[in-house]
């Protein structure tokens, strides 16, 4: 059923907006849709604020982080829906962040399994889940925004720098089910939960 399914966009409605920039929805699970998941996971946030407020961000440090949210995320975008996210920078905060305004695209990603709202309840949709190309796809995304590489010293002759490779997020759901689904690939590693970290990211 995964493997074929299609995502029921008729009852979505586009706004005025939406329609002058030629938003579009794709019905088709796709690789490219499971990655912008896995980014919108790791950096991204979304919300709703009734009446009119609709609102999909993707933060990034602004020193760091600027060529890959200005040409391959804001690309990824583009493919999928048609839109140029506006840009926004905190130079207080060395932070920018890609934005997108649309209730019908909140409405959208909210269907295909991104939660809304506070990032601890964000888990991997189900569609996702069950297919092992669209997974490469999805921690492909978390990883270009969340993973962590570190050298670590062990002060031995022959491998004294020892590679650790990392993913804090404040979803234990999120953890769980990249930590389970890459242990049956044969990737070992471990997980641990309420472990916390500063982020001085945001407002």
């Amino acid at each position: 059923y995964y493997y074929n399914m299609k995502f029921n966009t008729s009852d979505i409605q586009f706004s005025n907006v939406d329609k002058k920039k030629g938003l579009i929805l794709s019905e088709e699970p796709s690789e490219r849709l499971a990655e912008f998941i896995g980014i919108l996971s790791g950096d991204g946030y979304m919300n709703f604020y009734p009446p009119y407020f609709s609102i999909i961000e993707i933060a990034g440090d602004s020193r760091l982080d600027q060529n890959y949210l200005l040409n391959y995320v804001s690309e990824k975008i583009r493919l999928l829906f048609n839109l140029k996210p506006k840009i926004r920078v905190r130079k207080d905060q060395n932070c920018m962040y890609l934005r997108l305004m649309s209730k019908a695209l909140v409405e959208y990603l909210e269907m295909v399994g991104f939660k809304k709202g506070k990032k601890e309840q964000i888990g991997i949709p189900l569609w996702i889940l069950l297919n092992d190309q669209y997974m490469k796809s999805f921690i492909k995304g978390v990883a270009d925004t969340d993973f962590s590489l570190v050298l670590l010293n062990r002060n031995q002759k022959k491998y004294r720098y020892y590679p650790r490779v990392s993913l804090a997020s404040k979803s234990k759901r999120l953890i769980f089910g990249i930590h389970g689904w890459l242990d049956q690939q044969g990737i070992k590693g471990n997980a641990q939960y309420d472990y916390w970290q500063k982020d001085s990211r945001g407002t």
